[in-house]
């Protein structure tokens, strides 16, 4: 027999067979009431109505056609298995997201109609659950496109000896073999292997407060492969939710729209790297040098990362908001420059590696100077950044600078009186977290340093003038009124001039 009749007739065999099985053509533009005419059963019926709140008509068609494709109804508690991989392979949410398939026999096999529905009605409800907690994320993520244009007028040099190449390469890559529905383990393997995957992965290992297992190249590698395929059973997993495979899940699902974002940002190379340095540039003299590379990839959680001369971004964060990334590519840039002008004014060479933190520790011998010292550096440095980069809309400044000062407070508190190390670890916890309350209070310091002193002060304080960023501040706050909150407490100010004194 031909070998394509034999496929044809295989494919109608298979099609009777779904059909068969549940009586209702799910590959048609079937509506609610088509579902709730093919039982009389209450309870089904307000299962159905059950799924009808949870999903859209789209997400429900999405559904069912892929439980009504798979090859063996009983393949659905494959779930279970991919969902613990997933885990051991480092790509777990550390109980951000529940583990949903812990349990294989919770999930109900849809063997036949009553059961596909009482299936999709229990993954309908994970989905929902899904989709609350990332609205309820605590760093940004795009659900949806926002359809914002990237701007390409004006472009101006700046500063020549600042740079920043754009690399797409690797996600582009991975965008037109899911497209094309042609993506192999060797072709994933390779991206994997690239520098810019190589370099995420080690930053993630280097961050020191994601606990393990951390992925590894053979991981990424197979979370790409496996968000490329089309099996049914996968189809479901990354439905459930865009954030599984490592977030590959959702450049799969919207891989023509990510492709037209990646296309945008590779044929408008110059303007969107003048973007980022236009950020930076104004506040750094005209022949400051410092040449970088953006790399253009995914990493679950994470928005940016940096290691040596390549910073990255997460696209699957930000989608089409080139505003926010723009902001957080400046960001992950200044905090190197940062390095940059430290070692320069320390005399260390700018290819050695070395971090902040290692150049300041040496300036006192009293330990908890020492700790005070780092803590007041940490938000000079973030305050700095955030200014530097721009605030984000939500962001109210005057909302974390009361918990911010009294963060520093405390902090000086537990070093200096009841010497309670854990309680100056939770503060920075507390403090240092994404627009945290220290970096409200670093944010404002910048902003009236700037007021007062113009751009160039911000390079300034960075040429290890750490201390003159608060008695600065501190002198501006003697003009402040009676009814004006001040940031810095007689006691803080005394010991920050102390420090000056004796550093």
């Amino acid at each position: 027999m031909n070998v394509k009749i034999q496929i044809i007739l295989i494919g109608i065999v298979f099609t009777y067979s779904c059909g068969n099985r549940y009586k209702f053509d799910f590959s048609s533009d079937w509506t609610w009431d088509h579902l709730k005419k093919q039982t009389s059963d209450e309870k089904v019926i307000t299962q159905i109505i059950n799924i009808e709140k949870n999903l859209t008509l789209q997400d429900a068609r999405f559904l069912f056609l892929q439980l009504s494709s798979l090859k063996k109804p009983t393949d659905i508690i494959r779930l279970s298995e991919i969902e613990k991989n997933q885990i051991q392979s480092g790509g777990g949410f550390y109980g951000f997201v529940p583990n949903y398939f812990n349990n294989s026999g919770d999930i109900p096999i849809p063997d036949n109609f009553k059961n596909l529905i009482a299936c999709a009605d229990f993954l309908s409800k994970i989905h929902y659950q899904i989709d609350r907690t990332i609205d309820r994320a605590n760093f940004p993520y795009h659900k949806t496109f926002l359809n914002q244009k990237l701007l390409s007028d004006n472009v101006h040099p700046g500063s020549q000896g600042l740079k920043i190449s754009i690399n797409t390469d690797e996600i582009r890559e991975i965008l037109i073999h899911y497209i094309n529905k042609n993506m192999t383990k060797e072709i994933a393997s390779e991206i994997a292997n690239a520098p810019p995957f190589q370099k995420m992965l080690l930053n993630r290992k280097q961050l020191g407060y994601i606990p393990p297992p951390h992925p590894e190249t053979e991981d990424i590698a197979k979370f790409i492969f496996t968000a490329g395929c089309d099996d049914p059973i996968l189809m479901i997993w990354k439905w459930i939710n865009p954030w599984n495979c490592f977030g590959f899940a959702d450049l799969y699902l919207n891989s023509i729209k990510y492709y037209d974002v990646v296309s945008t940002i590779n044929e408008n190379q110059e303007p969107f790297a003048f973007n980022i340095l236009n950020r930076v540039n104004k506040y750094l003299p005209p022949d400051f040098e410092f040449h970088d590379k953006l790399d253009i990839g995914v990493n679950w959680g994470i928005l940016t990362w940096s290691t040596d001369n390549h910073i990255g971004i997460n696209l699957i964060h930000f989608k089409d908001d080139y505003d926010s990334i723009y902001r957080y590519a400046s960001r992950e840039l200044f905090r190197k420059i940062q390095l940059q002008i430290l070692k320069t004014e320390c005399g260390i060479q700018p290819n050695e590696s070395v971090k902040i933190n290692d150049i300041i520790t040496g300036k006192y011998n009293n330990i908890y100077d020492k700790f005070f010292y780092e803590v007041l550096v940490r938000i000079v440095l973030e305050g700095t950044t955030a200014y530097v980069s721009g605030k984000e809309k939500h962001w109210i400044i005057a909302d974390g600078n009361k918990y911010g000062k009294d963060l520093l407070n405390q902090i000086y508190f537990s070093l200096y009186e009841t010497v309670d190390i854990k309680t100056v670890e939770y503060c920075e916890s507390e403090g240092f977290t994404h627009n945290g309350p220290l970096v409200s209070i670093g944010y404002r310091i910048t902003r009236e340093l700037v007021k007062k002193y113009g751009d160039d002060i911000i390079f300034e304080i960075l040429r290890d003038n750490y201390l003159d960023f608060y008695i600065k501040y501190i002198e501006i706050e003697k003009g402040y009124s009676k009814r004006q909150f001040k940031l810095i407490d007689p006691k803080i100010a005394e010991k920050i001039n102390h420090l000056k004194t004796i550093g």
